[in-house]
């Protein structure tokens, strides 16, 4: 993938700690993810789908996506942050799908634009960063496993990013102290 020569798209899960998991495995997504061109793609097509036990739920403002490029002229470096927009925080169920949200659009544009106006020129990352989260009930014994997806267009299929299980990640206890949502 390029962004401009080096792209690194990773989904980054965070709670107190960064998690980190394996990157999807499958030729035809990692061939979808290698087409992924974050410079001219539509920001209403870009959606993060997080899946998680289905009593682990994400707050607004949980959710930021990255967009950042280091190069060697300071005039085309960035490092925008874009706080993704729940489509339904109330959602039951164990999938939440996030967005950039609109008011947030224009300038997603316009970061892709200075980004294309410096191509071949520095590094650029795409990152998803997701911190925080609630809890409906008391959280199941054993692996908490969270998967982090994206579609890259409209009506595109999901694409796995990254598979983790949150609790081998994290501390001992360091669930004990998730509020509930609402609270």
């Amino acid at each position: 993938m390029s962004f401009p020569s080096r792209f690194s798209l990773s989904g980054l899960l965070l709670l107190t700690l960064f998690l980190s998991g394996c990157i999807t495995n499958r030729p035809d997504d990692i061939a979808a993810l290698s087409r992924f061109d974050p410079l001219s793609a539509a920001p209403d097509g870009l959606v993060v789908r997080i899946e998680s036990p289905s009593n682990l739920r994400l707050r607004p403002g949980d959710a930021v996506m990255r967009l950042s490029k280091v190069a060697a002229r300071p005039e085309l470096e960035f490092d925008e942050r874009f706080v993704l927009a729940l489509e339904d925080a109330s959602a039951a169920g164990n999938a939440q799908r996030l967005f950039v949200a609109p008011a947030d659009r224009e300038r997603f544009r316009r970061t892709q634009a200075k980004a294309r106006s410096g191509r071949g020129e520095g590094r650029g990352t795409l990152s998803v960063h997701v911190s925080g989260g609630c809890r409906v009930g008391p959280l199941p014994e054993g692996p908490l496993v969270v998967r982090t997806l994206m579609r890259i267009e409209p009506n595109g299929r999901f694409i796995p990013l990254v598979e983790q299980d949150l609790r081998a990640a994290a501390a001992s206890g360091a669930w004990d102290g998730m509020p509930l949502c609402g609270s």
